[in-house]
């Protein structure tokens, strides 16, 4: 920071003139300062959106593997007449019991760390 005295001779020479003048201050840094931080969070918000996308195929994928080798699994049973029918809404119950769970744990780590990403 610059010293006030430093400024006194400026200040002494602005009172004595006999127009009226005006005094600005340049911040070309804080300008760049500026632009650099909007720089950075732009590629944090970026990066945090590829993140996210990287992390919904894969749990897709995840489910999706799961459902088709339950339904593999329980065609076989089926065929063996070891199980009644095998429906979709067994199924269907079995993806919630995994999606909901894995949706409640992503809301909370949103919510606690939502705020240093975005």
């Amino acid at each position: 920071m610059q010293d006030p005295v430093v400024l006194d001779g400026v200040r002494a020479a602005v009172a004595a003139a006999d127009v009226p003048v005006t005094m600005t201050e340049s911040f070309s840094r804080r300008a760049d300062t500026v632009a650099m931080v909007e720089r950075l969070l732009s590629i944090t918000r970026m990066m945090s959106l590829v993140a996210l996308v990287i992390a919904l195929v894969g749990i897709a994928n995840t489910v999706f593997l799961s459902w088709r080798e339950r339904r593999r699994d329980r065609t076989l049973l089926n065929t063996l007449g070891l199980t009644p029918l095998g429906s979709a809404g067994v199924m269907a119950v079995e993806l919630l019991l995994l999606a909901l769970p894995a949706a409640g744990a992503g809301w909370l780590v949103g919510e606690w760390a939502g705020g240093w990403l975005l």
